[in-house]
This record gives structure tokens, C-alpha cells and sequence, in this order.
């Protein structure tokens, strides 16, 4: 059982069953489709502003918000169950916002769900298909802080701070890949008063951060800081980039190598639960240790030249989104690479390097024996 079968299956309202894991994971991939595309123009910002999810189930809406190219299929027949859930389609969305700033490197968007009338539940989407959302995720490994982690903060402050139509609300904060990222550098970085009304914060699969920012974040979980959810699937790779505060939980996923296991949709859900296993696989052990010794093998500024090196590659090759990557033909990528000749010699080692470390881990990712020793 999936997310998609315990939507179709679980018609409690949450006064009949209480909120958990799953509701979380389902209300994370529920926001990557795209609802403020069909709210365009509609204020989608103000306070008093509020769609009942089932209001989005209109044939006309579906172009626009089903359309990353990467789980369009899901995303629609899990959005066709969420309409019809007695659990779900009476949620209200409010306070959404979506942004894409090339000049800044920023890909964030955000909502609110309405629980109920005293309690909230803050979604931060996770990377979208443009490659300029996957350059801001690299940028956290030289940034002290992304735009994207500064937005959710404001984020929070804005619609639960002092003197906000939030002040008062109980809120669960969580977010998928990216998303639960924010999730936890906002619910822990928000003001004391917005943290003393967090139930929960939810990283789903969410990368770390660099050592000095978890460091930071570690100690005010020291000092009480709102319960985390951290789960990463057992072959995970996302979930295991750069340094992880707090504890981290293994979910079964049914997905085959760990990028497959980085979708919502292969999470194993058994009798409502998220079900969990002891350890993650050799394979993702494998694929952590490769990763993490190229960024803590690299200074900052080398992470730097190499990422903008990268991406500068990419879209000056016409790979504007993930799903561009798919269209890239051997004889492109002998192109690409004669194109490392502009840059210098330090970076076109960081650059051949790295992708050597992604050959092996692709490598890894399709071994029928990944659970072997290496």
C-alpha cells in the first residue's frame, strides 16, 4: 500500500483518526501540483483567501496543474482520491505563494492547510522540475543560507507571528525533499512564540546542511525545540546529503535504487502507518559515503566554482528543467564536455571528478546486488 491506496481507503475525518506521518507525506506531494497556476490572479496571498481542496477538481485546472513531467500520472489519481476523501477534500488551502527569481536563485513556494479552526498545517514544496531549483539545493552546501530558507522563515513569521491571523494557531510545518529542509531550518530558526505552538516538524526525505548551520540547529534542539520527523527511504540518497541534525527514521520504500525511493509514491504505508525498518541499505551507506567525501573533501569556494560551472553548462546547453536531461543524446554529451576546455584547470578536475563519483553511484543504483559489501 501506497500513499495514493491509503487515501482511497482511510475516510476518517481527524477528529475520528488523528493526524500522522502519512497525512503528512500525502499533504506534501498534494501541493506539487500546482494550484496557484490555477488560482493565478485570484490574490492568492490574502488572509481571507481559502479553496476547499475538492474546489480544484475541474477538468479545465488539470493542464496546468499537472505538468512537471515526472509524476503527472500519480499526481492525478492521487489528486482524484483527495477530492473524493471525506478525510481530505474539505481542507482548506490558503496563503499560497510561489516564487521563481533567476537573479537570486530561488525556487520556493508554500501553503497553508486549515485543519481545523485552531490548527494549521505550513507545506514547503520541495524542488520542482527547473534545473534552477536543483542549483539552489547545491547552493546549500557553500551558502550559510539559501533565499529559499530565508522566504520560509518569513514565511512563518508572516502568517503566525504577532499580530497575524495565525498568532493563536496550533501548526504542523513539514515539506518533502527541499521542502523538509525549509521545514526544519524554519521551525527552528522562527520566533520563540511561533516555536512554543509547533506540534511537529516533518522532514520527508529532506537534505541536511552544512556542518556549522546543524551545529546551530543541533544545539536549539538541545534547548526544547519542537519534535522532528526525519525519514529518509532505506536506499536513500537526498535525504542523506550533507549533515542531518537530530534523529533520523528508515521507511520501506518499493522503489528500485535510492533516487527511484526519493518519490512520495513508493513509501510503504501498512495500517496507517509509515512502516519502518532498522537500518538504511549498504547501497545508500555506499552512496552517502562517495557524496559526502566530494563535499567535505572541497572547500567552499571550490563547491562554488564548481556549481556554477555545472549549471552554467546546462542551460548553456538548453537543459532548462530535470525532465530536458532525458533529451540529451551521447553525441550532446561529448559536447558538453569538450565545453570544460573554457574553464581552468582546477575546476575541470572538480567537475570530472564529481562526475566519475556520479558514475559510480548511478552504477550502484542499478546493481541487483546493492546490498553487498563494497
Amino acid at each position: 500500500m501506497n500513499i495514493i491506496d491509503f487515501v482511497a481507503n482511510n475516510h476518517d475525518r481527524f477528529k475520528e483518526s488523528k493526524f500522522g506521518d502519512v497525512d503528512s507525506l500525502v499533504l506534501c506531494q498534494v501541493y506539487y501540483t500546482r494550484l496557484e497556476v490555477v488560482l493565478d490572479g485570484e490574490d492568492v496571498e490574502r488572509e481571507s483567501a481559502k479553496w476547499p481542496l475538492k474546489e480544484f477538481n475541474k477538468a479545465e485546472y488539470f493542464k496546468d496543474m499537472f505538468n512537471d513531467a515526472i509524476t503527472d500520472k500519480q499526481n492525478f489519481e492521487l489528486m482524484q482520491n483527495v477530492f473524493a476523501c471525506r478525510r481530505y477534500r474539505d481542507i482548506l488551502v490558503k496563503s499560497i505563494v510561489s516564487e521563481l527569481d533567476e537573479s537570486s536563485t530561488k525556487q520556493f513556494a508554500a501553503c497553508c492547510y486549515e485543519l481545523d479552526a485552531d490548527t494549521d498545517y505550513v507545506c514547503f514544496r520541495g524542488t520542482d522540475g527547473t534545473i534552477l531549483g536543483w542549483k539552489e539545493d547545491f547552493e546549500m552546501s557553500f551558502k550559510p543560507e539559501i533565499p529559499s530558507q530565508a522566504n520560509a522563515v518569513q514565511y512563518l513569521e508572516k502568517h503566525y507571528g504577532k499580530g497575524s491571523a495565525g498568532e493563536n494557531k496550533r501548526i504542523y510545518v513539514g515539506g518533502h525533499s527541499k521542502g523538509g529542509n525549509l521545514a526544519v531550518y524554519a521551525g527552528l530558526m522562527c520566533s520563540q512564540d511561533i516555536q512554543d505552538r509547533i506540534i511537529k516538524i516533518y522532514s520527508h526525505d529532506g537534505p541536511g546542511f552544512r556542518n556549522e548551520i546543524a551545529d546551530m540547529l543541533s544545539d536549539i534542539i538541545d534547548r526544547g525545540a519542537p519534535p522532528i520527523v526525519k525519514q529518509v527511504p532505506q536506499a536513500s540518497v537526498i535525504g542523506m546529503l550533507l549533515t542531518q541534525p537530530g534523529d533520523t527514521s528508515v521507511i520501506k520504500s518499493s522503489g528500485i535504487g535510492g533516487f527511484m525511493q526519493h518519490s512520495a509514491y513508493s513509501w510503504d504505508v501498512e495500517d496507517g502507518n509509515l512502516v519502518e525498518l532498522e537500518q538504511l541499505t549498504k547501497g545508500s551507506k555506499y552512496v552517502d559515503r562517495t557524496v559526502q567525501s566530494w563535499l567535505m573533501s572541497a572547500d567552499a569556494d571550490s563547491r562554488q566554482r564548481f556549481i556554477e560551472a555545472l549549471f552554467s553548462l546546462l542551460l548553456d546547453n538548453e537543459v532548462d528543467t530535470v525532465h530536458d536531461l532525458k533529451k540529451i543524446s551521447p553525441t550532446k554529451l561529448v559536447d558538453m564536455k569538450k565545453s570544460f576546455d573554457s574553464f581552468d584547470e582546477q575546476t575541470k578536475e572538480l567537475i570530472e571528478g564529481m562526475l566519475r563519483n556520479l558514475a559510480k553511484i548511478a552504477f550502484r543504483e542499478i546493481r541487483p546486488d546493492e546490498n553487498k559489501d563494497i
